[in-house]
C-alpha cells in the first residue's frame, strides 16, 4: 500500500514502479505529494492514468533544488530506463546546448548531452553556440584553464582573458553574480542577448576599450547574419514557432520551424516512441511542454501546431509568456513555413522507420500527390519523333531524386509512327514486365494518363501514376483532378527534372538512330574516330 502522506511537498522527480521493480512512469513536479495524489484521486483525466494506477505499487522520488533541475533529471532518467508509459525521445544528443558546468567556478561550454549542469538550447548550429560561448566568456572574463583548482594565476589571466577567480578573493565573491547574470541573459533568448551585447559595446567604447568594442560588434553582426542565413519567407511574418507532428504505430517525430525577423532562423527535429494506449493530444502536450520548459528561446508571439490541444496546463504555460497557441487550420498564412515543418517531421519519421535518408523534395511530392508511400523508384516516360517519323520512346529511372542510368531504357517505335498514345502503351507495358516501380510520370495530359492507367489494369499492377503538361505546368491525377504545383517548390522541380531527362535521353538516341539510317541509305561506311562524338 502506498502511503501518499509520507511523500514530500517539495520539488523533484517521482518514479512509479510495479511489484517486480519495473519502472512504469517517471514525472516531475513542484510538489511531489500533490502531483502523485492527482493520479490516485481521479484528478488527472489522461487516458493512460487508469493503466498506470492499476499497475503501480511503489512510488520513489528524488528531490532537486528547482523545477529546471527536476526537468533535466526527468529527461535523463527517461532516456536511461525507458519507462512503459513515458514518451521517449530517441535523438536527445543530436543538437548542441550551451552548458554552464556544475563545479566550484562554473564555465560555459558546448554540450550534446543533458547531464550535470545548467543547459540552454537546443540549437541546430554548433558554430552559433561556440560564438555565444566565446563572446560571453570574454565579456565576463570567466575561468579559462582546465584545471579544477589551479595553484597560481596562468597566462590567460596575464592576457586579460580571465578574471583570476582561482586566486583572487574579490573575484571569488563576484563570480556567482557573473554566472547568475549569464543565466538571465541566456534565458531571454536571442533578443535579450543582442540587447546586452549592444549595451556592452557602448560601455567599451566610452571607456575607449576599442578592441573589446570591436570584438562585441563583430559578435552582434555574426548573430544577425545567422538569423538571415535561413530561407526568407514570401509573406511578412511576426516571430513565431510552427510545429508539425508525424505518427506511425508507436513511433513519431516532430519538427519546430523558428521564424525570426521574417527568416527561418532554425529548424529543430526530433523523433520519439510512445505507448499506443496514450492519446495523441497527451503525447503532443508532454513533448512540447518538456521542450519549451528546457529551452530559453521565447522570442515569438504565436505557437502554431498541426494538432488540436485543449489541455489547460499547456495553454496556461504559454499564456504566462504572452504567446498564443493556434491550430494550423486557423492560420492559413502559415502554410509556406508549415510545409517545411511537415516535410522535416515526415522525413525524420521515415528515416526512423526505414533507417534511410529521403530528400525533402520526395517528401513534398508524397504530400502534394497524397501518396500512401514515399516513392523511391520513379520513372519518367517521353516519346520523341521527327515530322511524324523516326518515333522512339524512352524511360528514365530515378532513385528518389537521383538518376540511375543502368535502368534507363530506349525503345524503337518506327512501326507505330506518330501515335503518342499507342507509343506510351507499348513502352510502359514493356518496362513494367521487367522492373518494379513506385511512381510513373508521363509527359502529357489526361489522354496519355488514361492510356497508362489502362496498362496497369491490364497487367493488374498497383503503381502510382501521374502525367504532367509542361506548357500549362499542370499535374493530372487518375481520379480526374489536377494540381498546379508551386513553380519554386520541390515537387515541380523534381517532376521537371525527371521529364527533362527522359526528353534528353529520347532525343539523343533518336538522333543517333537517324544518323545511322542516313549513312546506311547513302551506302557509306560509318567510321567512328571518337566514341564520344556518337
Amino acid at each position: 500500500m502506498i502511503d501518499l502522506e509520507k511523500l514530500p511537498d517539495e520539488t523533484g522527480v517521482y518514479i512509479f514502479k510495479n511489484d517486480e521493480g519495473q519502472i512504469l512512469y517517471i514525472g516531475k513536479a513542484n510538489s511531489i505529494k500533490k502531483r502523485v495524489k492527482q493520479y490516485f484521486f481521479e484528478q488527472d483525466k489522461r487516458i493512460q492514468i487508469p493503466f498506470i494506477k492499476n499497475e503501480v505499487t511503489i512510488v520513489e522520488y528524488i528531490l532537486t533544488k528547482d523545477e529546471k533541475n527536476a526537468l533535466f533529471l526527468e529527461f535523463k532518467l527517461i532516456n536511461r530506463f525507458k519507462p512503459k508509459y513515458n514518451v521517449k525521445l530517441k535523438d536527445s544528443n543530436s543538437y548542441p546546448y550551451i552548458k554552464i558546468t556544475d563545479e566550484k567556478y562554473p564555465v560555459l561550454t558546448i554540450s550534446y548531452k543533458i547531464e550535470d549542469g545548467i543547459f540552454f538550447g537546443p540549437f541546430s548550429k554548433g558554430v552559433y553556440v561556440k560564438n555565444i560561448i566565446e563572446t560571453l566568456s570574454k565579456i565576463f572574463l570567466l575561468k579559462r584553464c582546465k584545471e579544477k583548482n589551479p595553484k597560481r594565476l596562468c597566462v590567460e589571466y596575464q592576457m586579460g582573458n580571465c578574471c583570476g577567480v582561482c586566486q583572487l578573493e574579490e573575484e571569488q565573491r563576484l563570480y556567482k553574480q557573473k554566472i547568475k547574470s549569464i543565466e538571465e541573459i541566456l534565458n531571454g533568448g536571442t533578443k535579450k542577448l543582442v540587447e546586452f551585447l549592444k549595451k556592452m559595446m557602448e560601455e567599451y567604447s566610452q571607456k575607449e576599450e576599442y578592441e573589446r568594442a570591436a570584438f562585441v560588434r563583430d559578435s552582434i553582426e555574426f548573430i544577425k547574419n545567422e538569423l538571415k542565413k535561413g530561407k526568407k519567407l514570401t509573406l511578412k511574418f511576426k516571430n513565431r514557432d510552427i510545429v508539425s507532428f508525424s505518427f506511425d504505430k508507436n513511433k513519431g517525430s516532430f519538427s519546430i520551424v523558428k521564424i525570426r525577423e521574417n527568416y527561418i532562423f532554425d529548424i529543430i527535429t526530433k523523433k520519439f516512441i510512445f505507448n499506443k494506449k496514450m492519446p495523441l493530444e497527451n503525447i503532443v502536450v508532454d513533448l512540447l511542454l518538456d521542450y519549451y520548459q528546457m529551452t530559453n528561446d521565447f522570442d515569438f508571439k504565436s505557437l502554431i501546431i498541426d494538432q488540436k490541444i485543449n489541455d489547460e496546463n499547456f495553454i496556461e504555460f504559454f499564456k504566462k509568456k504572452e504567446i498564443k497557441v493556434l491550430n494550423i487550420e486557423n492560420s492559413t498564412i502559415d502554410r509556406e513555413p508549415y510545409m517545411i515543418a511537415k516535410e522535416n517531421s515526415d522525413n525524420e519519421l521515415y528515416k526512423f522507420i526505414k533507417k534511410e535518408y529521403v530528400p525533402s523534395s520526395i517528401i513534398e511530392l508524397k504530400n502534394q500527390l497524397r501518396l500512401d508511400i514515399i516513392p523511391k523508384k520513379i520513372i519518367g516516360i517521353d516519346i520523341s519523333h521527327f515530322s511524324g517519323g523516326w518515333t522512339s520512346g524512352a524511360v528514365v529511372f530515378f532513385e528518389y531524386n537521383k538518376p540511375k542510368k543502368s535502368y534507363y531504357r530506349f525503345y524503337n517505335l518506327d512501326w507505330i509512327k506518330n501515335d503518342d498514345y499507342l507509343s506510351i502503351k507499348e513502352i510502359f507495358k514493356r518496362y513494367l514486365e521487367k522492373y518494379d516501380v513506385d511512381l510513373a510520370i508521363i509527359d502529357g495530359g489526361f489522354g496519355q494518363l488514361n492510356v497508362a492507367c489502362d496498362v496497369l489494369k491490364e497487367m493488374n499492377k498497383k503503381i502510382k501514376i501521374i502525367s504532367f503538361a509542361k506548357k500549362t505546368k499542370t499535374i493530372f491525377l487518375p481520379d480526374g483532378k489536377n494540381i498546379q504545383p508551386e513553380i519554386r517548390g520541390g515537387t515541380y522541380f523534381l517532376i521537371k527534372s525527371v521529364l527533362n531527362e527522359a526528353h534528353r535521353f529520347a532525343n539523343k538516341l533518336r538522333k543517333i538512330k537517324m544518323k545511322k539510317m542516313e549513312v546506311k541509305k547513302s551506302g557509306k561506311e560509318c567510321i567512328v574516330k571518337d566514341k564520344k562524338s556518337c
